[in-house]
């Protein structure tokens, strides 16, 4: 579909395309088929039901055959469902373009620089991280020893105590 646009700015239709699939040649089909498969299913009913003494492996092939009939008269039977439901209803796409839509999207200026100001921001914030990790190191490995050594005064104390009670 193709529109112009007119110089008091409405939209004239240039071109358009529609599509439809007859679908009554493959309705038509399948229906005389699925009629056909009843009538083999009913057949091979029949069978069963004679009073003639019957080998058991006849049953059992007459059994498979109208399991597979039956199959087939059920697939039939969804396809024209689904035939039916497609053919009940329509689709309409209808698709639409502006031309203000096809320049840039700008944001407003505060969101500009509310963006620019998010890089300075987290580099002075890792700066800050990295000076205060640099300002405790010299503060760790004293602390550090005192803890070791406290641990230690606490463990000796602790077995003494469990040596004596």
């Amino acid at each position: 579909m193709a529109a112009v646009r007119d110089g008091n700015g409405s939209l004239e239709l240039l071109e358009h395309n529609r599509s439809a699939q007859d679908m009554t040649a493959e309705f038509q089909d399948l229906s005389a088929r699925r009629e056909s498969q009843k009538a083999l299913r009913d057949r091979l009913l029949a069978l069963t039901k004679r009073p003639l003494p019957n080998d058991i492996s006849d049953l059992l092939e007459i059994e498979r055959e109208l399991a597979r009939v039956q199959g087939r008269i059920e697939s039939m039977d969804a396809r024209l469902r689904t035939i039916n439901t497609v053919t009940d209803r329509t689709t309409v796409h209808v698709s639409f373009r502006s031309d203000a839509l096809e320049r840039p999207v700008s944001h407003p200026p505060y969101i500009q620089n509310a963006l620019k100001e998010v890089s300075s921001i987290m580099s002075r914030n890792t700066a800050h991280l990295v000076k205060v990790t640099a300002s405790l190191v010299p503060y760790l490995l004293p602390l550090s020893l005192f803890g070791a050594i406290g641990l230690w005064i606490h463990r000796r104390r602790r077995r003494r105590s469990a040596k004596n009670a």
